[in-house]
């Protein structure tokens, strides 16, 4: 039920106070508003606040007045009496004392501080600029209760043009207005009834009730407004679709039907003639339903697996809120659903073949009228979905229900499904998933191990040779390498040799004058291994490299010099090092430093790895000075040699 406050307009006639004479005149009387003295004048002071006005509502009163000049008004306070205050004048014991409420800048003011049933009394008067009030406005008086009109028991909606009201009023009401608009013509008063039954205007569309009452003192309202309901007698389907293009469905896809009636809080359902009835449809946002309560019903619909249907046609039924049912729809375009062959079931592989190498399949007959073919598909991962990566082949004659899998790999465990396609195109779902293995492998024969070539100058390279595997299955070479004379797979992984061709490798990165063993397992499909013999070696000991030819340095510039070498051939060359001093007897930092702290011997640069650059410039030096230069060349053994030494001089 919605409750409303009836606005008690009440037009008081505006009587010329004495103060207000006074305050106009220049006077002063009695209790009037006082002209102050000064530069001040009459003007200074507001008028009173007219038409004053009182809504009254549950536990509250609305107040709304006027004053033609805004221009120097600050603020208007309001003053309130209620019934329940003792008068304070002994002289006149029914004078009301009015008491200051609150104050407010807009010229309307609601207190939501009284109680329904007692009787409040107001004032307003208007405050300058200056801080003048001016006179208090006549008073007004209501009494706040509850008061409501409900329609239709509180429905928002209806097909009956005849409603029941259920109005609710303080006891003292006697007399009621009831009306379908605001100008209640023609209406006239009428005993004060609870409960009315009420005829709304003809025609769809919202309807409001409006209702005026009357108490026993001759107080009116202003109309009272029911909340609003809808009028509706008809319901009406303005379209249906669906959304396959023509294009032929099948089991486990989806159709998204829409319906269009205009009008929330219904129910819709589609209905595919002569297949499927009663597929409900949504307008709340959920089940792919795009707009909620717009008055477009929308579902998607999962096609089942027993359902096959040509053309068929598109029907859609709606019941309104109310109850009114439209005529039913059917859509434009039609649907065509085609069932997926049966899946057929696959027994057990077994075992055949001279060499037991190959798997023979048989599976039950398809009963499929428009059968195209088997397609059978293997993985070597369980509970595989298949796919094209895993289709072995096609049988295309429907009675043919066996087919050999060969060229298998001993030991390898293969699953199967077979797949039933029909010529619209449609496919079954998998058959039974069944595994099968051919013979156990044994393991590949061991290679011959040739005794290891050291490579280079012998330091760190080993040359690694063996005999071919002729395994059927294999996989691959593993090279094994320790330093005790037991190698096995546990021992250090060299390298991996996929290539049954390839059974050479070069073991690089080794130390000097050290002893290494080494061991070659071949290793098949089914993961079985076999290791050849184990061979040693020992590498060579590691000697200095030789030592390189330092060219007399050219000098660039004024602050340049280029220097040259020959080129180092050691095999296990590392780097070159400049380095250069101010002073004969270079060494390679030996010399330590000065007695400044610094390096009698600098490292001017490193050339690491490639032996073939064998120039340097020097920049930044003095011309006045003579520099010391010798390049060392080091391997990777950290053994280093150096050059002849020679000095240069930048001259002025």
């Amino acid at each position: 039920m919605r409750l409303q406050g009836i606005v008690l307009r009440m037009h008081a006639m505006i009587k010329t106070s004495l103060c207000a004479a006074i305050i106009l005149s220049g006077l002063m009387l009695g209790s009037c508003s006082k002209k102050p003295t000064g530069p001040d004048n009459a003007g200074d002071f507001p008028v009173a606040p007219t038409d004053l006005t009182i809504a009254l509502g549950d536990r509250q009163i609305s107040l709304a007045w006027r004053l033609t000049n805004l221009a120097r008004v600050k603020s208007f306070r309001i003053y309130r009496f209620d019934s329940s205050q003792v008068a304070l004048a002994s002289s006149n014991p029914g004078e009301r004392r009015f008491i200051l409420l609150d104050t407010t800048r807009a010229q309307t003011y609601v207190d939501r501080t009284v109680k329904n049933g007692a009787t409040y009394f107001y004032q307003i008067s208007a405050v300058s600029t200056k801080g003048y009030e001016g006179p208090r406005s006549t008073e007004i008086s209501g009494k706040p209760n509850v008061f409501g009109i409900r329609i239709a028991g509180g429905v928002t909606a209806t097909r009956n043009t005849t409603i029941t009201l259920n109005l609710t009023a303080p006891s003292t009401t006697v007399l009621m207005k009831v009306s379908n608009d605001t100008s209640f013509s023609r209406i006239s008063w009428q005993p004060f009834q609870a409960t009315v039954n009420w005829t709304l205007t003809p025609g769809d569309g919202q309807k409001i009730v409006y209702v005026k009452l009357r108490d026993r003192d001759g107080s009116e309202s202003n109309a009272l407004a029911s909340d609003p309901i809808i009028l509706d007698t008809t319901a009406l389907i303005t379209n249906v679709t669906e959304n396959t293009g023509g294009v032929a469905k099948q089991s486990g896809e989806t159709i998204h039907f829409r319906l269009t009636a205009n009008e929330p809080d219904g129910r819709a359902v589609i209905d595919i003639v002569n297949a499927v009835q009663d597929i409900l449809l949504f307008d709340d946002g959920t089940n792919n339903d795009k707009v909620a309560n717009d008055g477009i019903y929308e579902g998607d619909f999962r096609i089942p697996g027993d359902i096959e249907i040509a053309q068929a046609k598109i029907r859609g039924r709606f019941t309104d809120r109310v109850g009114n049912v439209a005529t039913a729809f059917t859509a434009a375009t039609q649907v065509t659903i085609l069932k997926a062959p049966d899946p057929v079931f696959l027994f057990a592989p077994a075992t055949t073949g001279s060499q037991g190498n190959i798997l023979r399949l048989t599976w039950s007959v398809s009963q499929e009228a428009d059968f195209s073919n088997y397609a059978i598909y293997r993985s070597r991962t369980k509970n595989f979905n298949p796919n094209a990566s895993s289709l072995i082949d096609h049988v295309t004659v429907q009675q043919t229900t066996s087919y050999n899998d060969a060229n298998l790999q001993p030991g390898v465990t293969y699953y199967y499904q077979v797949v039933v396609n029909d010529v619209a195109g449609l496919s079954s779902t998998p058959s039974n998933e069944v595994e099968g293995k051919i013979s156990p492998d044994v393991p590949p024969s061991a290679v011959t191990l040739n005794t290891p070539l050291l490579v280079g100058d012998g330091t760190n390279q080993v040359q690694l040779t063996w005999s071919q595997s002729s395994d059927r299955d294999f996989a691959s070479y593993r090279i094994y390498r320790s330093a005790t004379p037991r190698v096995d797979s546990l021992s250090t992984l060299v390298a991996s040799v996929v290539n049954i061709a390839s059974n050479v490798f070069t073991d690089q990165g080794l130390n000097a004058a050290t002893t290494y063993y080494y061991r070659v397992y071949v290793y098949d499909q089914g993961r079985n291994a076999t290791g050849s013999n184990i061979e040693s070696v020992t590498t060579a000991q590691n000697t200095p490299p030789f030592p390189v030819t330092l060219a007399q340095p050219a000098i660039i510039d004024t602050s340049s010099l280029r220097l040259s070498w020959s080129q180092s051939l050691d095999a296990d060359f590392a780097s070159y090092r400049i380095f250069r001093s101010e002073t004969p007897g270079v060494t390679n930092g030996t010399r330590g430093k000065d007695t400044q702290g610094n390096d009698i011997d600098v490292l001017v640069y490193i050339i690491n790895t490639n032996p073939v650059t064998t120039t340097f410039t020097d920049t930044g030096l003095l011309a006045t000075k003579t520099y010391y230069y010798r390049v060392f060349v080091y391997d990777r053994g950290n053994l280093s040699s150096g050059s002849n030494e020679v000095k240069a001089r930048i001259r002025p």
